[in-house]
């Protein structure tokens, strides 16, 4: 058998997927990562669509996480049967035949399984989904938890980077002179992609087992957050008018007894000082 010396990122173009394997670089450690474009040199093809591995790939595997998936809630809804076929019978699959061969597997779940009536949820409470998204999660979760001893789920609540497609239209909007509208009863848990990326780094590479949250110390709203983007590029605040949302289920945006925490402000204001810079060298 060969030795078994690299890290598997399933998913490894994806925005998490690729900051976990920068993660791992720079720990030094050697990683193979997947995509499903084709004719990439850099990364193995992988289509969650035909969760097989190549057997030598899982023999010379000691750890794997999977960020590969349809995260698109929208897109979950509408198409139910097609994105549970990806990710739900896809993540399990390609699972097993890692697990099966004994190697851990790590699974990033989300905030969406619970229903958001507890507005700070533990690791260990009964799930509640009631978007489609968070119903898939879900049922990975409780795939995994056949393999206790092997298997790591994180739960993330909104990770946010300077690319967050909202947050972009807002800018262009607001650059624009254009009104914008963020939801007044929305709020959200970020998290920091790098902050994120590092943690789970440390749980593929044995440091954590179970089910873990990270979330923020608090959440912040929709509102306050296009007030401070309107700040920081100098716009008239009178173009952020509020609206209330449309009567959709949304989950949680929070976890609590999160094993590592962040400040929504600081990361909210970072992320949109990045936004910002990266606009003006555009």
């Amino acid at each position: 058998m060969s030795e078994r010396k690299n890290i598997l990122v399933i998913g490894g173009d994806s925005l998490i997927g690729t900051a976990v394997a920068r993660s791992l670089v720079r720990e030094r450690e050697s990683i193979i990562t997947t995509t499903r474009r084709k004719g990439r040199t850099d990364a193995i093809f992988f289509d969650l669509a035909d969760p097989r591995l190549d057997n030598n790939l899982v023999e010379r595997t000691r750890g794997a996480i999977v960020c590969a998936g349809i995260g698109n809630m929208a897109i979950c809804e509408k198409k139910r049967v097609n994105t549970r076929r990806i990710n739900v019978d896809g993540v399990c699959a390609v699972a097993k035949q890692l697990l099966d061969a004994s190697v851990p597997v790590s699974y990033i779940s989300t905030s969406q399984v619970f229903d958001g009536s507890d507005p700070a949820p533990l690791p260990d409470d009964p799930v509640s989904p009631v978007t489609e998204y968070g119903r898939q999660r879900a049922a990975v979760e409780f795939f995994f938890t056949k393999w206790r001893k092997l298997a790591s789920v994180v739960r993330l609540t909104k990770v946010i980077e300077s690319c967050v497609p909202l947050f972009t239209q807002w800018l262009d909007d607001l650059q624009g002179g254009k009104k914008i509208h963020p939801y007044s009863d929305y709020r959200l848990s970020p998290l920091p992609l790098t902050g994120v990326a590092d943690y789970l780094s440390s749980i593929i590479r044995g440091e954590g087992a179970g089910i873990t949250h990270l979330s923020c110390e608090a959440t912040i709203g929709y509102v306050d957050t296009a007030r401070i983007l309107a700040k920081a590029v100098g716009a008239d605040l009178h173009l952020v008018e509020p609206r209330t949302s449309p009567a959709l289920p949304v989950g949680a945006v929070h976890l609590g007894g999160a094993i590592r925490t962040f400040n929504p402000k600081s990361v909210v204001e970072e992320t949109i000082g990045r936004m910002v810079l990266n606009s003006v060298k555009g």
